[in-house]
């Protein structure tokens, strides 16, 4: 929340409350301007999510849309600053300064000039260059980005920040300065915006206290977005290409924070967890508000309900609307419990039709016969699962064998659309090894066919067991029987279409370089008179 004074905040709480704006445009170094006779509306659009849900680790930049109506022409690249004042009985409120932004497109209509305006963060998607070498600490990265990108932010916040060691050399050219402050905020637990007054602000979670208690008369077309989310598990994709994955705490989908960082440690996780713990928020969306322009988005509030009941939630998304009169809009993103484990919603029945399906499913493949990996590439285990819609999955490789010598495992998961997620490799000593691999994988479009597991070895043998070696999955939107047999690489699975109950086509798919051992056969009869045969 921004400072403001007493008489501020009870100027913007009185009901017929006046306001006054102006907005200041750069003029080479001096700034002209423009009054309520000028400006005909701005809005100021600020968010600490861009996504349908919370989540840390955001660099977000604000817009602001301006209408003058003037004759005058800005400067290019002009730098705008817009204010809010209140007045009253007893005399006019401070100015409050409502962010600084550059003219990023314009155009003219009549008198009226439009523009659109961002702050400085639209520079954070320039290609990230470092001159620094491991060990180093966020606080260093921060500070050199800083420069870089001709950002301040606070002395005090600065200051009194968590300093984390980086042992790992975030390369130059490979990620954008938005990715890696993303990655220094969420460790920790926080989000980056620009504030008040032009300056990149850290916004932690950690600060939970309201800042206001939102009475009814105040707002209008409140929707509450299903259950209170409750935080109590972090898990995060970190290591060399974010391959490893790291987790704390006890929970399922809904109650898990999710995050990728290259640089994150299991110290920096478990300080994460400890700030993000607990939180709690009902998701709503405000159609519209009295709007008070000294809370910020990451603020918490409350909304008082005409039936008694209080509604605790934070300021992930805010609008400030000023034409005459200022107004804005809110919302705080919530991922429904079916959303967040299925990733849809409404009738079930009507959407899944005669298919089972569970909320968190697992999916499972164990190796019915023996498994010999080789040098070639080859599909080892099938793991049978369906996918309603795009959705994170979360998978885990675990074998017992024994390698002939010393050795390089290659893995990888694939569908028909190619390999998900990273590759992996593990290194195998001669003779027993245990292999253990899990990693989560982000936005995976829907898919109707079997994944299978590939691996092969650079130099000699791995030999895995019978029912030594386990290939899962787990996550929303996943279906665990797709209606093909739960089948070692050795299975094949042949379908038998009776057309008319006459002719008899067989459609088998068989694995790459599998051996038939195992034969299972469905059989559907159908009366019709034409009948695509599709043959793998």
């Amino acid at each position: 929340m921004i400072e403001v004074s007493e008489k501020f905040v009870q100027y913007s709480r009185a009901r017929n409350r006046e306001v006054e704006a102006i907005v200041e445009i750069s003029e080479g170094d001096d700034f002209r301007v423009f009054d309520k006779q000028e400006i005909v509306e701005f809005e100021i659009h600020s968010a600490i999510t861009a996504g349908d849900d919370f989540s840390i680790g955001n660099v977000i930049t604000s817009r602001l849309n301006l209408s003058l109506l003037t004759d005058y022409t800005p400067e290019r690249n002009a730098t705008v600053k817009p204010y809010i004042r209140f007045n009253g009985a007893e005399g006019p409120s401070e100015w409050l300064q409502l962010g600084v932004f550059k003219i990023d497109s314009r155009r003219k209509r009549g008198n009226v000039w439009q523009f659109e305006c961002y702050d400085d963060l639209i520079k954070t998607r320039m290609p990230y260059k470092t001159n620094l070498h491991p060990p180093t600490t966020t606080k260093q990265i921060l500070l050199e980005a800083l420069l870089n990108l001709g950002l301040e932010i606070d002395e005090e916040q600065l200051e009194n920040m968590e300093e984390f060691q980086v042992t790992r050399r975030l390369e130059s050219n490979s990620y954008s300065y938005r990715d890696v402050l993303g990655y220094i905020a969420s460790m920790h637990a926080a989000n980056i915006i620009m504030d008040h007054r032009g300056k990149l602000k850290f916004v932690y979670v950690d600060d939970r206290e309201p800042k206001l208690v939102i009475e009814p008369n105040e707002y209008s077309n409140l929707n509450i977005l299903n259950e209170s989310k409750v935080y109590t598990k972090v898990v995060a994709n970190a290591g060399s290409a974010e391959r490893e994955q790291l987790s704390i705490g006890d929970g399922d989908l809904d109650n898990t924070l999710f995050i990728s960082n290259p640089i994150v440690t299991e110290e920096i996780l478990e300080s994460i967890y400890n700030k993000i713990l607990g939180i709690t928020y009902t998701g709503v969306d405000v159609g519209k508000w009295r709007c008070f322009p000294f809370l910020e988005p990451g603020d918490f509030v409350v909304f008082k309900q005409r039936n008694g009941q209080d509604i605790l939630t934070v300021i992930q998304t805010q609008t400030i609307r000023y034409a005459g009169g200022i107004s804005g809009k809110m919302s705080s993103p919530s991922k429904s419990y079916l959303t967040s484990e299925f990733g849809f919603v409404g009738d079930l029945a009507r959407a899944l039709g005669n298919i089972q399906n569970r909320i968190g499913v697992y999916a499972l493949s164990e190796n019915a016969r023996t498994i010999e990996v080789n040098t070639q590439f080859q599909g080892k285990i099938v793991l049978p699962v369906t996918t309603l819609d795009a959705t994170d999955l979360e998978f885990t490789i675990t074998a017992i064998g024994t390698a002939t010598t010393d050795t390089v495992l290659h893995l990888e998961i694939r569908s028909t659309e190619g390999v998900l997620g990273k590759s992996f490799k593990t290194v195998l000593r001669e003779g027993i090894n245990t292999v253990s691999i899990n990693t989560l994988v982000r936005s995976i479009q829907q898919f109707s066919d079997n994944l299978v597991l590939f691996m092969r070895v650079e130099r000699g043998r791995f030999t895995i067991e019978p029912l030594n070696a386990q290939f899962y999955a787990y996550g929303a939107n996943l279906i665990g029987d797709s209606g093909i047999p739960y089948a070692a690489i050795e299975d094949v699975v042949e379908f038998k279409s009776y057309i008319n109950s006459d002719n008899v086509i067989t459609i088998a798919t068989i694995p790459d370089r599998a051996v038939v051992v195992d034969v299972v056969t469905f059989e559907n009869f159908i009366n019709s008179d034409s009948v695509d045969v599709l043959t793998y």
